[in-house]
């Protein structure tokens, strides 16, 4: 998968489609020394999950964003165009199924109806929010819902749509700093030799995404569990469009909130864009408002407590939010305010169609070869069949399932070696 630009070691590799880069800032070291003064390491932070403190790192090349078309569809589309034809302009509207046997799918194209069908198997790719709503629109579903939308069942798997997960991250600032040396600003500081450096050799500053380092902290519910897998993601970052300010964002790693999506039988078509009805059920459990008043904690505790950000005059300069007024400021019970009305998703959601085990349609939705369940030929690879959330970004997640998934569709179906499904 992986093609790393750092220095390698046994955690990477060389020559992968996806590019992982980590634009250097003086200004993040800073914040690795502030973690080595509260006696935490600096890690790689793709490697094994350990607590500790770590420099950013991004899908960038040559100076542009790396993502799944760019680093797997694009080059086959482009060498193989007589094996691979991508219907832009499409979408999918249910599964064709004969009995139970997964045939094509029916998607509209410029409004006009159109069929496909396969010949070997479906794969649905659409996300922890369309893959359940198409399930439902072609007949698999929780009985109630089908009958609620009116669909004939082919199969009944009742938690198509449910154990919802999503990782929420609130931000801390401005940090206003005293020495402007220690920011980083657009307006201030970029200039026509890092615009060059950004065209013609794809690096430099101007490809930085404003982070500049994280922590992986552990809450104090995960230690008293003896647990040793980083629940909250601490970010340190720039202020882009502020000339002197940072700021402290913290993220849910593990959330135990579950909430579920449904079917909006009030959607005037199969068509309509309202068809989920999403309900995060955030903060629906106790702990995880207080592991983020933890990470809060320890965002004040690095930035204005460590002598490394104290030598360049950190200090919170945020001011009382409005729905908080009746709570004293900065005390927890504003804090605990501030995160019911500040909290706002990471756009890391997952589980809507979770894994489990071959046959278990009453707990899971596909089996671990992303098969689903009671069907033949239609499989789910994408963030949905995950059973739990990653503690932190998904993106290497969900291209390692569908890394792994496709090995095994090539083996079953027995590609020979000179096949462009087997060109990396």
């Amino acid at each position: 998968m992986g093609n790393y630009s750092r220095t390698n070691s046994d955690q990477h590799g060389l020559g992968g489609p996806v590019t992982i880069t980590s634009p250097y800032f003086q200004q993040r070291d800073i914040w690795l020394r502030a973690g080595e003064e509260l006696s935490f390491p600096n890690l790689d932070p793709n490697g094994p999950q350990e607590i500790g403190f770590s420099p950013n790192e991004n899908f960038i090349s040559f100076g542009r964003r790396v993502n799944a078309y760019l680093a797997y569809v694009k080059p086959v589309e482009e060498s193989y165009e007589e094996k691979l034809h991508v219907r832009r302009y499409s979408v999918v509207s249910k599964v064709l199924f004969e009995k139970h046997v997964a045939r094509g799918v029916l998607y509209h194209r410029h409004g006009i109806p159109r069929v496909a069908m396969a010949t070997k198997e479906i794969i649905l790719s659409t996300g922890a929010f369309i893959t359940p709503i198409l399930l439902i629109k072609s007949g698999i579903g929780s009985k109630q819902e089908l009958e609620d939308a009116k669909v004939k069942p082919v199969v009944v798997l009742p938690q198509v749509g449910n154990n919802l997960q999503d990782r929420l991250s609130v931000s801390l600032s401005p940090f206003t700093v005293t020495d402007l040396s220690a920011t980083w600003n657009m307006d201030r500081n970029l200039s026509f030799n890092d615009i060059d450096q950004l065209l013609y050799e794809g690096k430099g500053r101007a490809i930085f995404t404003g982070t500049a380092g994280y922590a992986y902290i552990l809450s104090d519910r995960a230690k008293k569990e003896n647990q040793n897998w980083p629940d909250l993601q601490i970010g340190f970052a720039f202020q882009m469009r502020n000339a002197n300010a940072l700021r402290c964002n913290v993220g849910l790693g593990r959330p135990y909130s579950r909430g579920n999506l449904r079917f909006n039988t009030s959607a005037t078509s199969l068509l309509d864009n309202n068809l989920p009805i999403i309900e995060p059920r955030y903060f629906t459990h106790p702990d995880d408002i207080g592991r983020v008043l933890e990470g809060i904690e320890f965002c004040l505790k690095v930035m204005e407590g460590t002598h490394a950000f104290k030598s360049i005059g950190t200090k919170y300069a945020g001011e009382p939010i409005a729905e908080c007024r009746d709570t004293i400021f900065r005390s927890r019970n504003y804090w605990a305010c501030y995160i019911e009305h500040r909290a706002s998703s990471m756009s890391f959601l997952t589980s809507t169609c979770a894994m489990g085990r071959l046959h278990d349609r009453d707990g899971s939705v596909v089996d671990s070869k992303l098969r689903v369940h009671g069907v033949k030929r239609l499989r789910i690879i994408d963030a949905s069949i995950m059973p739990s959330i990653t503690n932190a970004n998904t993106a290497s997640p969900v291209i390692v399932i569908a890394e792994k998934t496709a090995a095994s569709i090539i083996d079953e179906h027995k590609y020979p070696d000179n096949s462009p499904i087997r060109k990396p």
